[in-house]
């Protein structure tokens, strides 16, 4: 589930890369 990676501690590199594919399409997290 996506929903765990945002809940597990620390930056992981799916978290960042899916933060860039939000702020690429303009949409707010």
């Amino acid at each position: 589930q996506q929903g765990d990676i945002l809940v597990l501690p620390g930056p992981k590199p799916v978290d960042i890369e899916f933060h860039r594919y939000h702020s690429e399409t303009g949409e707010s997290v």
